[in-house]
């Protein structure tokens, strides 16, 4: 095994395995893309960006080098939304729901839920079309399409609720 923590009979032994380390460390670094890259990242936190770096990096030399707390906050309100946490939320079993939103009751299905699915897939098309227009999808590009794949996502998942009641 590649990541090593607690001694278990003898050996030292993580509790997830190394594709979810990865996948945190992939969680920095889309974080950091949506808040514009580490240049303008580390003007928000405590860390510069050569440290930010290794946060992200996946080199056997930084293999084990995991983003702090207090930093993973700052990425992720530079971010606009909970990328990091998000990720750990997954790994450790739960959902992760904006404060007043809380967990909907299921309600019957009416025509405007597939026109809000099909306008907020339309929004996604018009985010993708933008962003390449130019031949090139920079940062900003990036976000807005994120920013669309999350509310579709958001309706997609109403949705799914909605289903058990018909």
């Amino acid at each position: 095994m590649f990541f090593f923590h607690e001694p278990i009979g003898g050996f030292r032994v993580r509790h997830f395995s190394e594709a979810t380390y990865v996948s945190l460390k992939r969680a920095v670094e889309v974080a950091y893309s949506m808040a514009g890259g580490v240049t303008l990242v580390e003007l928000l936190t405590r860390v510069k960006s050569p440290v930010l770096s290794k946060y992200a990096s996946n080199s056997e030399e930084n293999a084990k080098i995991f983003i702090p707390v207090d930093v993973a906050m700052d990425v992720d309100r530079a971010a606009g939304q909970p990328v990091i946490l998000q990720q750990m939320a997954d790994h450790l079993g739960y959902d992760l729901v904006p404060k007043g939103e809380g967990i909907h009751t299921p309600r019957r299905i009416v025509d405007g839920d597939s026109i809000d699915v099909m306008s907020e897939a339309m929004d996604l098309v018009r985010a993708l079309q933008s962003a390449r227009a130019d031949g090139k999808i920079c940062n900003n590009d990036r976000k807005r399409i994120l920013e669309e794949v999350a509310q579709l996502e958001k309706e997609l998942d109403e949705l799914k609720l909605n289903l058990s009641e018909g």
